[in-house]
């Protein structure tokens, strides 16, 4: 097994990738399977009607009444949830990075300290 090890210099290459420009290539869009063109549709007012039925079907197998006031607009919170939580879905990889990923030449860790976090 070979370790790099940092000497300094950032022009030495990793001795396990010989050629960084095949290291990072593009890759396909995340929503494709073998580059075909992604078959997704956003949620129709159908789709949330099925989701709240879903939900209703679920709290009442849970022993829950769906209908008292407490959960009377659960089934439409969670279909909205749902569909927040699974919008990445419909987005594109390539327009979300926007040519972002490059190579920077550097074979060494990178640390970052005092990052304040709520």
């Amino acid at each position: 097994m070979t370790i790099a090890s940092s000497n300094g210099s950032n022009a030495s290459q990793s001795p396990l990738i010989t050629n960084l420009e095949d290291a990072v290539n593009p890759r396909p869009d995340r929503n494709t399977k073998a580059g075909s063109q992604p078959s997704l549709h956003p949620p129709s007012e159908e789709d949330m009607e099925q989701m709240k039925d879903a939900v209703r079907t679920m709290l009442l197998g849970v022993g829950e009444d769906p209908e008292r006031e407490g959960l009377l607009k659960t089934p439409k919170r969670v279909a909205e949830a749902m569909r927040f939580l699974t919008s990445g879905y419909s987005q594109s990889l390539e327009d979300l990075v926007n040519g972002a990923i490059f190579d920077e030449g550097h074979n060494e860790m990178v640390l970052v300290r005092d990052i304040n976090f709520f």
